[in-house]
Formats: C-alpha cells, structure tokens, sequence
C-alpha cells in the first residue's frame, strides 16, 4: 500500500487502486497502464456517481479543513469504510478524491440538486 499519498499523482493512486480492485500488478507500461488507468478512473466515476449523496451528507457532518492531511484523510477513509469499502481501496479512494477536492465535488453535487 502507498504510504505517501500526499506526493503521489493521481495516476499511481489509480494504479494502485487498480491493483486492489483487480489484482493488476503495480508495474505497468504501455497498454496494459493505460487499461489499467481506464478501468480505476471508471471505478472511480460510477462508485462517486452511486455514493455521492451519502458521501457528501457524511463530509458535511466531518470538518475537513483541519490542516493536517492525514486527519483529512483519515476522516475521509472511514466515510468511505462505512458506505461499504474494505480499508485499502477506501484509503486510496479517499486520497483520489481529496486530490480531486472533495469539497468541489460536494459543491457541485449541492449545486445540481443531486444530493
């Protein structure tokens, strides 16, 4: 499991997320990365498009602006373990999201009226 989710790029997150969901080897290249980066950004999309509400009700109740990445990610990681994830898809779940900013994605979740 990665441990320095803060410097890593989305893309290795993706990668290793992929290795979790799918058992893919974390060493890819060429095709087989880019399959790899496809499948996890896919996961990704429709596993926030079922969850986001309950994701995004649960962020609401949890102050995420604490300065401290770990708490955040920490706090972020047991939202998605009790929506359903086992803790290392969730843990790097969460680091994708937070990447993405998951503040944003609530925002705009609110702002369409879908939660």
């Amino acid at each position: 499991m990665m441990t320095d989710w803060e410097n890593a790029t989305e893309e290795e997150l993706l990668v290793e997320l992929d290795s979790i969901l799918y058992g893919s080897k974390e060493h890819l290249s060429g095709r087989e990365l880019r399959a790899a980066l496809e499948r996890s950004r896919r996961w990704v999309r429709e596993w926030t498009e079922r969850h986001r509400d309950e994701l995004c009700a649960e962020v609401g109740r949890h102050p995420l602006q604490t300065n401290d990445g770990l708490v955040e990610l920490a706090t972020v990681v047991d939202i998605i373990m009790q929506i359903g994830l086992g803790h290392a898809s969730a843990t790097v779940l969460a680091a994708i999201l937070i990447k993405r900013g998951i503040g944003a994605l609530c925002r705009d979740s609110a702002a369409t009226g879908t939660e």
